[in-house]
């Protein structure tokens, strides 16, 4: 039941809807926290791989632009994981569309140099920072637990 479950998180069909809601959402929503997001930004641009060699959950691919590779193992790890603590206080549901948020936002700051003036992040962890808070403000508005950041 439990390996059910987890892949109907990580299926393609829900990494496709999961990233139409993360698209619209940063869209509509990413200037109300990170100052300077010109919304006229093609977010079309967004998309996945299935790339289950990665060590992370997500990640950007550093060669094409607004690539973002999936890892549908280490969703699985993370899910299982998250489950078998889920008992514990402050536990948070693993959430492929604030995880596409996350990514999005990262490329979004990263690559627009005058969002990092207008926003008091520290340089060595901009643009993470930016992109942990924006996921959390996902997660916020559809009624999800914030989820822990290092």
């Amino acid at each position: 039941m439990l390996e059910r479950e987890t892949c109907a998180l990580a299926s393609e069909e829900a990494l496709t809807r999961s990233l139409e809601s993360a698209r619209s959402w940063s869209k509509n929503e990413l200037g109300r926290y990170v100052r300077g997001v010109v919304c006229k930004f093609n977010y079309d641009i967004f998309r996945f791989i299935i790339d289950n060699e990665q060590m992370s959950d997500m990640c950007l691919d550093p060669k094409e632009e607004g690539l973002i590779r999936v890892s549908q193992k280490q969703l699985d790890f993370i899910k299982r994981r998250q489950e078998a603590f889920s008992g514990m206080i402050g536990a948070a549901e693993v959430d492929p569309e604030s995880i596409f948020v996350h990514e999005i936002t990262e490329f979004i700051v990263d690559i627009d140099t005058s969002v990092y003036l207008q926003n008091c992040v520290p340089l060595t962890r901009f643009p993470h920072d930016v992109a942990c808070i924006v996921e959390n403000a996902n997660r916020k508005e559809r009624g999800l637990k914030p989820w822990f950041h290092y």
